[in-house]
């Protein structure tokens, strides 16, 4: 539990945090087995009103943003 408070407290702490987020996804398809494919999301958030979610990959493009523009 010290080590889930310490790593909680130093998130807690940050002004700015980025990752990187791979995801694997199915869907179906018309023609058989479904189709499997991985998502790559780029994650920034600055604090305390700025978030980006980039997703890339084989499936959908999509892009998140919420607050001022994140440099």
């Amino acid at each position: 539990m010290d080590l889930l408070h310490a790593m909680s407290a130093s998130l807690t702490g940050a002004k700015s945090l980025a990752f990187t987020a791979v995801t694997p996804c199915k869907r179906p398809s018309r023609v058989g087995p479904p189709l499997a494919y991985a998502t790559i999301s780029e994650v920034l958030l600055q604090r305390p009103d700025r978030l980006r979610v980039v997703t890339l990959g084989n499936g959908p493009a999509l892009e998140f943003h919420h607050g001022r523009t994140v440099d």
